[in-house]
């Protein structure tokens, strides 16, 4: 699997200004393929109420995933 970064913009309108806000989030998503990944990005931005909109797809390289989870206890 290859990683890739989605770069999703949300915006949202503030009626008591009249403008638009828009907030930016980066995806984490694992897939074969750059067509795979885009299309799990498209079928979750669709499960979302607001409008949003996807800003870019690229690959990304995973040096190491830690599971913060464990501390040097093992707590």
């Amino acid at each position: 699997n290859n990683a890739f970064k989605a770069k999703v913009k949300t915006v949202t309108i503030d009626e008591e200004a009249g403008r638009e806000k828009t907030f930016t989030s980066y995806w984490l998503v694992f897939a074969t393929d750059f067509y795979e990944a885009f299309k799990t990005v498209e079928i979750e931005m669709q499960s979302i109420v607001v409008p949003v909109v996807l800003e870019s797809l690229a690959t990304v390289p995973i040096i190491e995933l830690v599971d913060i989870s464990v501390t040097e206890n093992g707590e």
